[in-house]
């Protein structure tokens, strides 16, 4: 019984510990909670600030590159065509050399594999990567985009040699090809679309009279008025019924346009084509402007004059000298007399 005292004194003191014990672990769990959660708190903010920064990069790309396809006068913006090259090259402005295809030395075509035979090849100066003439053209004018990398990005092709360059292909067809190349074929969204829908106004007033007599006739026909609860729904629909129907009438027109100006513009491509082959010169091979064998049949002549040149020379001295002695001859003959 004398022990009671202590031992609730004891416990008393374990009681004590274990409650200040519990109170320290809880203060070091809420000091530590809310450290963690701010932690958390800030990579998540941190995370959030650079997915909006890349939203906003995405957008103005997405923005630069429609404005860019919808800017058709003026200088477009900045796309990521524009400011990047191809595997990080360099491209570099080049000279062309041009050879015909012949069936004794035919060439190679980096786009149909072998040329054919009588058609001009082109290719950098100092260089075998050939490409037909005509496959190139119609390339630059139907997918531009394809056009350097025929050469894996080394050269500036489209601003070389259809450029404003001096080694403009361009620069030899003439007046003609000036009317193809610049007005119909490089503003065709302008000069091309605009001639075909005048031709189209001018061929249907021109056809008036017979459209109008046509329509006249549809219009007082039996078979027209006997289809009159079919078509009668329509004339007589809700207004959003009839701008959908014309809106699909004017898709379905606005689709057969594209279909002939692209119809026209492969036809005025061909005639680039066919001038091209025409006006550009060839620089080597046979055929060439600058034939080898002219230049040492030239060099032979010159090398012939100038070896008979002093012969000439001789000869006239001496004939200058049997003159002289003739007359000296003479004068002595007369003296004598």
């Amino acid at each position: 019984m004398r022990n009671v005292p202590l031992l609730h004194a004891n416990m008393s003191l374990l009681m004590i510990l274990t409650f200040f014990l519990s109170y320290i672990h809880k203060a070091s769990a809420s000091t530590s909670a809310p450290t963690s959660s701010s932690s958390d708190l800030r990579q998540s903010l941190r995370k959030w600030k650079m997915d909006q920064n890349n939203l906003y990069q995405l957008r103005s790309t997405l923005l630069s590159e429609a404005l860019a396809s919808r800017n058709n006068i003026g200088l477009p913006p900045h796309t990521l065509k524009s400011v990047s090259t191809i595997d990080g090259s360099n491209p570099e402005p080049v000279d062309w050399q041009c050879a015909i295809s012949t069936a004794s030395n035919p060439k190679p075509c980096l786009y149909s594999f072998d040329a054919p035979i009588g058609t001009k090849v082109v290719a950098p100066v100092g260089t075998e990567q050939w490409i037909s003439l005509n496959a190139l053209n119609r390339l630059r004018r139907m997918d531009p985009s394809k056009v350097e990398p025929m050469w894996h990005g080394k050269y500036l092709i489209q601003k070389s040699w259809f450029g404003e360059s001096s080694t403009s292909l361009l620069q030899h067809i003439g007046i003609k090809g000036f009317f193809v190349s610049n007005c119909l074929l490089d503003h065709e969204k302008i000069v091309l679309r605009g001639l075909l829908s005048l031709g189209i106004c001018v061929g249907l007033l021109v056809l008036l009279p017979l459209l109008e007599y046509l329509v006249n006739g549809l219009l007082c026909s039996k078979l027209f008025w006997g289809y009159y609860q079919s078509w009668a729904r329509v004339a007589h629909a809700a207004l959003p019924l009839k701008l959908l129907l014309s809106q699909m009438i004017w898709k379905f027109a606005s689709k057969k346009f594209e279909g002939l100006e692209g119809l026209v513009k492969d036809r005025v491509v061909d005639m680039e084509c066919h001038l091209l082959e025409e006006a550009v010169p060839v620089t080597v091979g046979e055929g060439s402007i600058y034939d080898d064998s002219e230049d040492e049949e030239h060099i032979e002549d010159e090398e012939t004059e100038y070896v008979e040149q002093p012969e000439r020379e001789e000869t006239s001295e001496e004939f200058d000298h049997d003159f002289d002695v003739d007359d000296l001859d003479d004068e002595s003959t007369s003296d004598d007399y």
